[in-house]
């Protein structure tokens, strides 16, 4: 009897520490991602990508000057966002400061500027009326469905909109010499379809790793729009694909063996090895 008090005891403790583990440490601790993708004729270049911040009642308005500071922190040559800005607007928007977020994102400085795309927790739950303004006042261009080409940059973007709650298409564009393209979309499954010859990088979130990394659980815990490309690093016919875990929750208020993170990515000529 003895012995089997003091195996539960130890399971008990165990429990307590993987609980407080998930539910206090790895979803606030933002662990930077390093990528490199090499592109022949292209000068290197920088890009900080950071997707599903999911702001609201897990993840605090108040987390954004601190996820800010750490971009900054990256010396960026340019930023970009996945999606997902806010969780559950019709839940929680009373009770959001906006202008909180708005405010740490302005801060943040790059070389060729910030840009986002829309996704669909953006779409749904009444965040659609306040995205387009809140991205604008924290200095993102929002892309839909279009291609941009920041003056004198050696990129360009293809920003793809919502797959779930909207439609995702792809605008005219071409290679061109002397610039690396990159395809931004939040649905990794949905994004992947439109990878096509020409393009170096696609960036995508939605999956959040599945938040909770659990042998078989993990599989049946994916969102639609993420069930084939779910975390990390894809080729793709020689083109490369990256899903990231994300940065804030939705559903639950815990993160466990997929914690949040901020990729950067070095792109162009000679990257690679660095």
């Amino acid at each position: 009897m003895k012995m089997w008090k003091k195996v539960l005891g130890v399971m008990t403790g165990a429990a307590v520490l993987l609980a407080g583990y998930s539910l206090f440490w790895e979803p606030y601790h933002l662990k930077i991602n390093r990528q490199s993708v090499e592109v022949k004729g292209v000068a290197p270049f920088r890009v900080v990508f950071f997707s599903d911040t999911h702001f609201g009642k897990w993840y605090d308005t108040k987390q954004a000057e601190t996820l800010a500071k750490a971009i900054m922190e990256q010396q960026p040559d340019v930023v970009i966002f996945g999606g997902d800005m806010i969780d559950q607007y019709w839940r929680d928007g009373a009770e959001m400061d906006l202008d909180e977020i708005a405010a740490a994102f302005a801060a943040v400085e790059s070389t060729y500027g910030c840009y986002a795309v829309w996704g669909n927790h953006d779409r749904g739950g009444g965040a659609q009326r306040v995205y387009g303004q809140l991205m604008a006042e924290a200095g993102f261009t929002v892309l839909k469905n279009e291609i941009f080409v920041p003056e004198d940059a050696p990129f360009q973007l293809i920003g793809l909109d919502d797959g779930l709650l909207s439609q995702m298409e792809l605008p005219k564009w071409q290679p061109e010499e002397g610039r690396a393209t990159i395809l931004i979309g939040h649905e990794p499954d949905l994004t992947a379809a439109f990878l096509t010859e020409g393009m170096d990088l696609a960036l995508s979130g939605h999956s959040h790793g599945g938040q909770v990394s659990l042998p078989v659980l993990t599989d049946k815990i994916m969102p639609r729009g993420a069930w084939e490309y779910t975390k990390g690093r894809y080729d793709i016919d020689g083109r490369t694909l990256f899903v990231s875990s994300g940065v804030g929750m939705t559903i639950l208020p815990l993160r466990f063996g997929s914690g949040s993170e901020l990729c950067v990515f070095d792109i162009g000529e000679g990257v690679e090895g660095r």
